[in-house]
């Protein structure tokens, strides 16, 4: 979105020319974008007070060169066992080359192992990332791993800011909650985007000024001059990573078709009638079981909306709005995995009084 490169621009322009950039940013902070709407929450009443982290990676010139493709860390702390749900943007300098290996743009870490999660691109220099799961799986650690390539032409001095973004544009909107997305839930989610984010960066080092004084000693009868040592610079060679770019291939479906011949010759038309999916709450592909498929599907629909691809109708509502607080998001795709983990279990109680249980 041509609003989401000029933010990066703008945060970028920020960053390179403010001498007070680094201590700034020595602390937890708010994300950048969309103001958080605490509708009349406390944040620094939350029992559960989340830091969200992005790397800060610093490294001289030559470094940077030698290994110009580094390794970003998206982690959390102080939230362990605490969240499931999941909705986050992550914005990079537009300088910056993202590595993308078979579609995909992050690494997933070991706080988000027992999670369901989906990646994608969300505009011009922003990923979004969401979770969901059957319960409050999400762990303290690394969540997601991205791999940025500097370009060849950096130089010493430079600042390459890497930034989580709220966003909220309306049918969706982002998150960081409990799988009941109750008060605590939401107290923690507020926290989180209004005080509980460090933005990263990868900075490339000023070189280090060196100065060599002459010592001069003089006697009654002789002077000793001892002059500096002569230094040697050795050439450090420049190594170039070329990025290689993915390209999906879709698979190609032939269709076979049979015709069936009675023994007088005679071509005889078999049609059968495919009944039409039923569709309710928490079974949005209408097969009549509510199962991580659905879930799934649901991960993908808030995906799509929130790009502005596609746009909830009243099906997806009716089908895919579990909880009814009027959006499509990982909230109700845990809820989906919840209720089937729970009738994995010998559950016997409907969708419906499942869900009471948690309003």
């Amino acid at each position: 979105m041509k609003l989401a490169r000029l933010l990066g621009a703008a945060v970028a322009a920020y960053f390179l020319v403010s001498a007070s950039f680094l201590p700034h940013f020595a602390a937890a902070d708010k994300a950048v974008g969309d103001t958080y709407q605490l509708n009349g929450i406390d944040p620094y009443d939350s029992p559960v007070k989340p830091i969200l982290s992005i790397s800060r990676i610093e490294l001289t010139l030559e470094e940077a060169r030698e290994k110009p493709t580094q390794a970003v860390e998206i982690s959390v702390r102080g939230a362990d066992k605490k969240y499931g749900p999941t909705a986050l943007h992550i914005n990079y300098d537009e300088r910056l080359d993202i590595v993308v290996d078979d579609g995909y743009y992050a690494d997933r870490g070991k706080a988000i192992e027992k999670l369901e999660d989906i990646q994608y691109l969300s505009g011009p220099h922003c990923i979004g990332f969401v979770t969901a799961g059957s319960g409050n799986n999400g762990r303290d650690g690394v969540m997601w791993t991205m791999y940025f390539t500097l370009p060849e032409d950096m130089q010493a001095g430079d600042i390459y800011p890497i930034y989580l973004e709220y966003k909220h544009p309306g049918v969706t909107n982002d998150l960081f909650t409990n799988i009941k997305n109750d008060k605590e839930g939401r107290m923690m989610e507020a926290w989180l985007f209004t005080n509980g984010i460090e933005h990263g960066y990868i900075k490339i080092k000023e070189p280090v000024q060196t100065t060599t004084t002459s010592a001069e000693t003089t006697t009654t009868t002789t002077t000793t001059t001892a002059t500096s040592p002569t230094t040697t610079t050795k050439a450090v060679a420049t190594t170039t990573t070329k990025r290689t770019m993915v390209t999906s291939t879709k698979p190609v479906t032939t269709t076979r078709k049979t015709t069936i011949t009675t023994a007088t010759t005679t071509t005889t038309a078999v049609t059968t009638t495919v009944p039409e999916p039923v569709y309710r709450c928490g079974d949005p592909n209408g097969d009549g079981m509510i199962d991580a498929v659905d879930s799934s599907l649901v991960l993908a629909a808030y995906s799509m909306f929130s790009i502005g691809e596609a746009v909830p109708d009243e099906k997806s509502y009716a089908t895919s709005d579990v909880n009814g607080d009027g959006f499509v998001d990982a909230v109700d795709a845990s809820k989906i995995l919840a209720y089937y983990a729970y009738v994995s279990s010998d559950g016997k109680r409907s969708f419906e009084e499942y869900l009471r249980g948690y309003r």
